[in-house]
């Protein structure tokens, strides 16, 4: 029985294990560089953990093996904040070290030292063709510092510096976690005219052979299937294929007794996939902070989409459809920046996510609905206005607030939380002219911000109704913006139900008038046509019952009339008697006195 070890390393650079496999283009390009005698620095860039400080440690490990280099290697991200000073002694100290030289001292200026006495000195103790090649890892975090602008000139001053002392024997590799146009002009001075080479995806080969380093260790065997599973989840992605790697193989170990080589088969790297994407998390949470907001929007659309490509025309469709209803400039762009990231690839139908657990795990944990906040900060300077709008208005300086505002949304027309402060400080105020237009401006952002405001603007708005029919209009409006809105609903119901009775009242007036000149036919077919309109009204059955019998005398009587104007007595008869029997001083008598 044999006691393996896991032979995949998961988080940790793998540059100095038999885990490093590929990155040839990568290595190539440093070499060709390093051995050009009119070049003496590169800049390797890509996104987090991507495996760009393994390259590094490849390097520190093999360039010697590759010609006349003394490598030292320098993680920048412990020196962030750091005065120069510090990291120029660190640095000494260490290349020192490497060269078995004595302590440094830099006395005096440090700069100054370390440039113009130190450098000479440990070149001077290397053979003479031999080049010392400073690795500067994370070194970006410079251009980050919050130190004033004269603080950060200085440093990249002094970099550009170093870089002519000796030219031929005083080489760099420079690691940025971003693309050179992404740093502030000040950083990329630096760079500007350096060559530069993209730290990518593994290829598929090298994924595969990353994949089956456990095959060459005897302790799992991969079927086909699994390693195309692995290629489809990650697509050479180098963390998570050997997270993903590392999780099968402790799985299929925990039951192994020995008897033979477990195989991973595609149902174990997939049932690995809900351990990995949580126990990487904070990777991607990594890669997702290191995004612009734009592109945090976009990301977040087109992983709730799934797997397939889309378009840019429905990249703009979803959005709009989730409520982010202008699509900005920033937006339209995003995916090519996103290209540009390695996080999207550009197929023929569209745009697509390159690794497909990135996918998943944006898709579960910044769904377009919670990330559509991100838009607020595209317009850094309007955003920071907005935030002191913010303060004035939590210390109620409401005019302050509202004029600062105003500024924000001057820089930015689409920052939905200044539009939302807005819209309700001038509510709190009663400007509803103001309220308004604020409410409705982020409704076509944003429509579940707008709602709760806008309504009660809308509401204000009928209250203050100068008619039913102005009143009636603005209820509307608060039911298309929220149609479960019971106010508006029973406000509705009530100028209804007033502007039926109010018709019921008029008709039924209408009604009486015509009995009151004799008109009783007329009278009761309004009558009945009234009656099947409202079925309900309590008046109707009596009104329609004395309706009736009128109509029914005053047709006897003509019927009458009638007969003895024909002087057919025998005829007037029946009729009499029939008025007589229903009423029998119809007409003052009349009809009895003509019986």
């Amino acid at each position: 029985m044999h006691a393996f070890l896991n032979p995949y390393i998961a988080g940790d650079p793998v540059g100095k294990t038999p885990a490093f496999v590929g990155r040839a283009d990568v290595l190539r390009e440093v070499l060709r560089v390093l051995r050009h005698p009119h070049q003496n620095a590169i800049v390797l860039y890509g996104q987090r953990r991507i495996g760009k400080t393994s390259i590094l440690q490849w390097l520190e490990a093999h360039l010697p093996e590759e010609g006349p280099y003394r490598p030292i290697y320098l993680d920048l991200m412990t020196y962030s904040g750091q005065p120069l000073d510090i990291l120029l002694r660190d640095l000494a100290r260490g290349i020192a070290r490497a060269l078995r030289q004595p302590k440094p001292a830099l006395e005096g200026d440090v700069q100054e030292a370390f440039r113009e006495r130190f450098i000479p000195q440990m070149l001077a103790a290397l053979p003479e063709e031999t080049a010392l090649v400073l690795l500067m890892d994370e070194f970006d975090v410079q251009a980050d510092l919050n130190a004033d602008r004269k603080l950060k000139r200085a440093f990249f001053s002094y970099m550009r510096s170093l870089r002519q002392v000796v030219p031929q024997r005083l080489k760099f590799v420079f690691v940025l976690g971003r693309t050179i146009d992404e740093l502030d002009i000040v950083a990329r001075g630096l760079f500007k005219d350096l060559p530069s080479k993209r730290v990518s995806l593994l290829s598929r080969e090298d994924t595969e052979a990353l994949v089956r380093s456990a095959e060459r260790q005897g302790s799992l065997r991969w079927t086909q299937p699994a390693v195309e599973a692995i290629w489809e989840l990650t697509h050479g992605h180098p963390y998570l294929v050997q997270a993903l790697c590392a999780e099968v193989w402790e799985t299929l170990h925990e039951d192994w007794e020995g008897e033979s080589i477990p195989k991973a088969r595609r149902a174990d790297v997939e049932a690995a996939v809900e351990p990995v994407l949580e126990r990487s998390a904070h990777m991607f949470a990594w890669i997702w902070e290191g995004l612009g907001p734009a592109e945090k929007v976009a990301a977040a659309a087109l992983a709730e989409v799934g797997p397939e490509p889309v378009s840019e025309d429905r990249l703009e469709a979803i959005l709009t459809e989730s409520g982010v209803r202008i699509v900005i400039r920033e937006l339209r762009d995003a995916p090519r920046q996103l290209q540009a990231w390695d996080i999207l690839e550009k197929v023929e139908a569209g745009y697509r996510f390159r690794v497909e657990l990135l996918r998943r795990w944006i898709a579960e944990h910044h769904p377009l609905d919670r990330t559509q906040d991100e838009l607020d900060r595209i317009h850094p300077v309007a955003d920071s206005l907005y935030q002191a709008g913010r303060g004035l208005y939590e210390r109620d300086d409401l005019e302050a607030a509202r004029d600062t505002l105003k500024r924000a949304l001057g820089l930015n027309p689409s920052h939905q939380g200044a539009l939302e402060l807005l819209g309700e400080i001038t509510l709190a105020q009663g400007d509803l002219d103001a309220a308004q237009e604020a409410l409705e401006r982020l409704r076509n952002l944003s429509p579940s911000r707008a709602r709760g405001r806008l309504v009660q603007v809308y509401l204000r708005r009928a209250e203050a109704a100068a008619d039913d029919e102005e009143q009636e209009r603005w209820y509307r409006r608060v039911l298309e913006v929220w149609p479960e809105n019971r106010q508006a609903r029973k406000a509705l119901e009530a100028l209804e139900a007033a502007r039926r009775a109010a018709a019921l009242q008029a008709e039924h007036e209408a009604i009486l008038q015509l009995e009151r000149a004799g008109q009783y036919h007329t009278a009761l077919e309004r009558a009945k046509a009234l009656h099947e309109q409202y079925p309900d009204a309590d008046f109707l059955p009596a009104l329609l019952e004395r309706l009736q019998r009128k109509a029914r005398l005053a047709g006897l009587f003509r019927e009458a009339q009638t007969a003895l104007e024909k002087d057919d007595p025998d005829a007037a008869i029946p009729a009499l008697q029939e008025i007589i029997a229903l009423e029998p001083a119809y007409r003052d008598g009349e009809a009895a006195a003509l019986l």
